[in-house]
């Protein structure tokens, strides 16, 4: 069964938001770019070699353990005792047989095991020159703090070098290291946030998302609170020939609603979409229109004659659209909605204004026509379906291909995409830790015909995850660019400054720490 979509003077095919649609041809798909190099991200090949960094490795930690040991010496000579102390335990954790060092710490060697013992309990000794103590524990710190500089600056060199699980464990030995650390946790994109009186390492989108969240619901509740009432009106002669009766007809500034059903959700449809306007402008950097948009939403029934009588429509095309629930955009700023429930056409209607806002905003050339290929699928699709359900609190206009998920042993999430209740987020959250997530150049590079149920919680999971986690401006930045069509994934990459490896890790933590 065909999407309902009409050709138009726009790319009409990248604007139905339909049912879930079955046996949708795959079409090629885009597999991005490569990734930039990342403060740190891992950029590895498939089958990287670790010795160079081994090497490298070694020889850095023999430098900072002889750094550490003549550290060491220097607060013996100046009766800092404590301080010797706590500069050779951390010498031992770069050289352990440090013969030096155990014995001052109080261990010795087992002779048959092969390990060092403390047989007896240690007691630290105390630093006779407090002025030296406190000269030399800065000199520690900034000792160690140089050896971490040293370190980032060789995975950034090696990071090629790394497969992905050796990379994440260099960083997660860094942190075990110096967990407290600022600069490195501002390294793997994390803030100090107070919650609930207590504070907490999170992530930097976590904790805007924590004050996004509520200033995003305030604005849509305060635009659909001002939102102004409509004013009623009477069908145009040209709309009273297009084989529907519109009983109800409502205007705004911005919109023009004729409903079929009558002048209550003509009105309720208006005033919903005009609050969108408010809403969803700055949200997503979208420019009002330069003209009335106009929107006909109808039943199926009605839709069949409707698209009968619409001039300008293919006969091919308007055969595809008898008897299925559909939405489209007849020309520029006419917009069509047929389905036989009032709710479903509330959700298409709002989908049809946000993508109409998205393409006439970022997808036009400089000389005002559609960019070839129209709004990418995800944004399509993904960010979409957020921002409706973000206003109006339903999903009901999913487009989907169907795959046999036996046949390619990836879960299906169809069935809980389709869920009225099903919390997306945590559907997302289990697909990205699971061991078959989908890929982000595969996933965020497909058409909207070609997306499958973990391509669409990607895609819905991203959006998200943008919206409420990064700063507007920067969002702005992705939409514009991403309208034109350039690959979704360096984009991504430039402008959040994150290969794809660290993109997923970034999005994997959100998802585990936002929960909902």
């Amino acid at each position: 069964m065909a999407p309902a979509w009409s050709p138009g003077d726009s790319p009409l095919q990248h604007l139905g938001t339909l049912l879930v649609l079955a046996s949708l041809p795959l079409l090629p798909a885009p597999l991005g770019t490569e990734p930039v190099p990342g403060r740190l991200g891992w950029t590895g090949s498939i089958a990287p070699d670790e010795e160079a960094f081994d090497e490298a490795r070694a020889g850095l930690r023999a430098r900072t353990a002889d750094e550490l040991d003549t550290l060491a010496q220097s607060c013996q000579k100046q009766k800092a005792y404590l301080q010797r102390d706590l500069t050779y335990g951390a010498l031992l954790k770069f050289d352990p047989d440090h013969a030096k060092a155990r014995k001052y710490l109080g261990y010795k060697l087992d002779r048959k095991t092969k390990t060092w013992e403390r047989p007896r309990a240690y007691k630290a000794p105390r630093d006779k020159d407090h002025a030296a103590a406190l000269e030399l524990l800065e000199a520690r710190a900034a000792l160690l703090a140089g050896h971490t500089d040293r370190l980032l600056a060789l995975l950034e060199e090696h990071q090629g070098d790394l497969p992905k699980a050796r990379f994440q464990q260099e960083v997660d030995e860094l942190l075990d290291a110096d967990p407290d650390s600022e600069r490195l946790r501002a390294m793997v994109g994390q803030v100090k946030v107070e919650v609930d009186g207590q504070t907490r390492w999170m992530s930097r989108a976590t904790a805007l998302t924590m004050t996004q969240r509520k200033e995003q619901r305030a604005a849509w509740d305060k635009a659909r609170s001002d939102a102004p009432d409509p004013t009623p009106a009477e069908a145009e002669e040209f709309e009273t020939q297009l084989g529907v009766q519109f009983s109800g007809v409502a205007e705004t500034e911005h919109y023009r609603v004729l409903a079929s059903s009558g002048k209550g959700e003509a009105e309720e449809v208006a005033r919903r979409l005009e609050a969108l306007t408010t809403w969803m402008h700055p949200l997503l950097g979208t420019r009002h229109s330069q003209g009335q948009v106009r929107l006909y939403l109808m039943s199926i029934k009605a839709g069949e004659e409707f698209t009968d009588s619409f001039p300008g429509i293919a006969a091919t095309d308007r055969l595809r659209y008898k008897g299925i629930n559909g939405a489209w955009m007849a020309s520029s700023e006419r917009l069509g909605v047929w389905n036989g429930s009032r709710e479903s056409r509330l959700d298409q209607a709002m989908r049809l204004i946000v993508s109409y806002a998205l393409l006439d905003t970022y997808g036009r050339t400089e000389d005002g026509t559609w960019v070839k290929g129209g709004m990418p699928g995800w944004i399509e699709q993904g960010l979409g379906i957020y921002l409706v359900w973000q206003m109006a609190g339903t999903k009901l206009s999913l487009q989907l291909k169907d795959r046999d998920s036996s046949a390619s042993g990836r879960p299906d999430y169809i069935s809980n995409l389709r869920d009225e209740d099903a919390n997306w987020i945590s559907l997302a959250r289990r697909m990205m830790n699971g061991k078959r997530k989908p890929s982000f150049a595969i996933s965020l590079g497909k058409d909207a015909m070609a997306m499958e149920s973990d391509d669409l919680l990607l895609a819905y999971a991203v959006s998200a995850w943008l919206v409420e986690g990064h700063e507007q401006e920067v969002v702005h930045r992705i939409l514009a660019r991403c309208g034109q069509r350039e690959a979704t994934v360096k984009v991504l990459e430039e402008e959040l400054g994150m290969p794809v490896p660290r993109l997923e890790a970034a999005l994997t933590a959100w998802l585990d720490e936002v929960r909902k």
